[in-house]
């Protein structure tokens, strides 16, 4: 059973990366272009989705002995199979950088204010190059604890916030047409619904029961969801769009409003454990991910740890500041993950047109 998951962590891994890739540029992204109908676009965006997790499930179910990068090779052949692979995993890279360079950048805004950036990602560095030198059971293991934490905490801030909630901050509904949710939706779309295909990475046949997977995949997929659309409700109808729109972090100043447990000091501060513990898992898995799409021995030790440092040192000197980086974000990244999207779709009609193919052969 080594280097075997079961499907429950395999979907537990899935609702990570959702709800970790929206905090904080997601949410930014999507409360500036859909304004007050953010909830529409989350909406919109899930059942978008919907062909995401269908195309993920037909790449998935091909060869199922074969990773993502093995698979492109085996549809497009050698040279351009390699060239999607290498592609691709340039803007994996980027949104491990991204991830980390959120990460440090908050904690340092908003907790150790005199500490250096570099400190703070050194830490979680170390901690990213031992989990993936653990390997997929430890990885697993982790995010299902994780999320199950997460999970605890959504629940106890959401009802620390009920009695601060005005439905009026929701209105007025649609006042713009539908142009601004639609804009919202995109962007939710490419940046926090394409982290699904990082699981690809996973060979089927390293779970357990691999035939149930689909079942707990629909399942924490509708979780995510909901679990996006109560925080942007949430935000907004606690905050008012216009301190939403104004603040870098509204998930967390809104977590400042909640009124139970007046015994602990700044409760936000134990309840936003649930980001930090997301945005980690995130750079966990971008490792990961590029790892196993590069080595051909999995007993390589050393690859995840270069890679870790790409993400450390990028993180570090790629951006100037927060502002610049959420400009660029918001303007360039969404092209970034177009092709992303686009590399994946290619496979997705490869895998379609291969498996036409064959069937004609057969018959």
């Amino acid at each position: 059973m080594k280097n075997k998951i079961n499907c429950l962590q395999f979907a537990s891994m899935m609702s990570m990366l959702l709800v970790a890739s929206f905090l904080g540029i997601g949410m930014f992204s999507v409360i500036k272009s859909a304004g007050v109908d953010s909830y529409i676009s989350i909406v919109i965006a899930a059942i978008a989705g919907i062909f995401i997790m269908l195309s993920f499930f037909v790449i998935y179910d091909y060869e199922p002995n074969l990773n993502v990068a093995e698979k492109f090779k085996s549809i497009f052949g050698k040279p351009l199979g390699t060239i999607l692979n290498y592609l691709s995993l340039a803007i994996i890279l980027f949104m491990g950088i991204s991830a980390m360079f959120n990460l440090t950048t908050f904690i340092t805004s908003q907790f150790l204010k005199s500490t250096p950036p570099y400190l703070i990602g050194l830490c979680f560095a170390f901690l990213v190059i031992l989990v993936n030198i653990k390997g997929i059971e430890t990885l697993s293991r982790t995010c299902l604890v994780l999320f199950t934490l997460c999970a605890i905490l959504f629940l106890i801030s959401i009802i620390g916030l009920f009695p601060e909630f005005d439905m009026a901050n929701l209105k007025p509904c649609l006042e713009y047409g539908l142009k601004r949710p639609l804009v919202g939706a995109v962007y939710n779309f490419l940046f926090n619904l394409l982290p699904i295909y990082l699981l690809l990475v996973i060979p089927k046949n390293s779970l357990v029961k691999p035939e149930k997977y689909r079942k707990y995949m629909c399942i924490f997929y509708i979780i995510s969801f909901l679990i996006k659309f109560v925080l942007v409700v949430t935000t907004i109808g606690v905050l008012g769009i216009h301190l939403a729109s104004i603040y870098q972090y509204p998930e967390y100043m809104v977590l400042k409003r909640i009124k139970i447990f007046t015994f602990i000091d700044r409760i936000e501060n134990v309840i936003t454990i649930q980001w930090l513990f997301g945005l980690f898992f995130n750079i966990s898995f971008v490792v990961y991910y590029i790892t196993h799409s590069l080595k051909q021995s999995h007993k390589s030790k050393l690859l995840p740890v270069i890679i870790t440092i790409i993400i450390f040192v990028g993180s570090n000197y790629l951006f100037k500041n927060n502002t610049a980086f959420n400009d660029f974000t918001y303007s360039k990244v969404p092209y970034m993950r177009a092709i992303l999207f686009f590399i994946y779709i290619l496979l997705f009609v490869g895998i379609l047109i291969k498996k036409r193919c064959n069937k004609k052969v057969t018959s």
